[in-house]
């Protein structure tokens, strides 16, 4: 019975985990979009400031420039920062 108990709890939360970091994801996609359109090349722009008390992340975006291959396709490349936890670790 309390198995059953908990299993209901949790499933909720699961949802609701999942639609958070999916809109997470989202705003990511846009500021990407947003520096891919300044075409700015070597400007960083920094989006959040991070902040281990209250759990706030910071990235900062760089666009480096569009690239030309042979088969006349066109690539921007862009680099991404993503400062969060504790101790302010970082994903590249």
């Amino acid at each position: 019975m309390k198995r059953s108990v908990l299993i209901y709890m949790c499933i909720p939360l699961l949802l609701l985990s999942s639609i958070a970091i999916h809109a997470q994801r989202k705003s990511t996609v846009n500021k990407c979009l947003f520096v891919l359109e300044k075409e700015h090349i070597n400007k960083p722009y920094h989006f959040g400031k991070w902040n281990p008390e209250s759990g706030a992340t910071a990235l900062q975006l760089n666009y480096l420039g569009l690239v030309h291959t042979n088969s006349n396709q066109q690539y921007k490349i862009l680099t991404a920062v993503w400062t969060w936890g504790l101790s302010g670790r970082t994903t590249s």
